[in-house]
């Protein structure tokens, strides 16, 4: 009895130094959904999200690492986005516990590793923005925005797309938070470039160069007609991480969310 003891002391003292995991969901802390305005704003935007988190409800929002919470935007090209959310869901936030997520990473085209759907037979993916002149906008824990601080509860991230030369465009987002008198305010404007070099614009239609580029690999692997408009697609999800004093030691994820335009 005495060694069984023994042995069961020295286990907890191996895994506590090894570090017990401590997971930690925040659901009814974040929220995040598409919109089409932004109240009491005049401005037309063509996709856009509403980021909601209520600091009161969760003691361990306030033991946040400095660039968290932050928000990840990535995009799509397809004529429809399959089950890109499920999959994000259950790849990014952990098949074993959705709320034990991991680091959102990217190959060197841009694509989110570990995160494919299917759609009529061809390959779907997400993809990361770049910013002016070049700047990744998926690095972690950063990401594309960062930090949502607890200065405001609600935050708008409204995305309209911009005319380019060639035939090209792009899009920028305009980040707005709510001020004390319940009005919005924008923060910050961000160029949302395609990944695939510095400041490269997305095409009219589907065919011809694009077909080339690896976010438009959908439509290079389907029996497509000449001249095929497309859809972009938007998702976006908020991540948190841990900072000093925080008592949980996972990375989490809110859910996706999408938002789409027409080519």
């Amino acid at each position: 009895m005495r060694r069984l003891c023994i042995i069961l002391i020295v286990s907890i003292l191996f895994l506590s130094s090894c570090g017990i995991p401590s997971y930690h969901e925040f659901s009814d802390a974040v929220s995040v959904s598409s919109v089409s305005y932004v109240p009491g704003v005049a401005t037309n935007y063509d996709a856009g999200f509403r980021v909601t988190i209520r600091w009161d409800s969760d003691e361990n929002l306030s033991f946040l690492d400095s660039v968290s919470p932050s928000v990840l935007l990535m995009y799509s090209i397809a004529p429809g986005r399959d089950s890109l959310t499920s999959y994000f869901n259950r790849n990014i936030r952990s098949s074993n516990n959705y709320y034990n997520g991991v680091a959102a990473s990217f190959d060197s085209a841009g694509r989110l590793n570990n995160v494919e759907g299917s759609l009529n037979g061809n390959t779907v993916n997400l993809y990361a923005f770049r910013g002016q002149d070049g700047r990744s906008l998926s690095t972690a824990a950063s990401y594309t925005f960062s930090p949502l601080d607890s200065s405001s509860s609600s935050w708008y991230f409204m995305i309209r797309r911009i005319e380019g030369p060639d035939n090209g465009f792009h899009f920028e987002m305009d980040v707005y938070s709510q001020q004390e008198d319940g009005t919005y305010s924008v923060q910050g404007t961000i160029p949302l470039y395609r990944y695939s070099g510095s400041n490269s614009t997305f095409y009219l239609t589907a065919e011809n160069d694009a077909l080339s580029q690896a976010d438009y690999s959908y439509y290079a692997e389907a029996d497509a007609d000449d001249d095929m408009t497309y859809s972009i697609y938007f998702y976006l999800a908020v991540n948190l991480v841990p900072g000093s004093g925080a008592g949980f030691n996972n990375i989490y994820w809110s859910s996706l969310s999408y938002d789409s335009v027409d080519a």
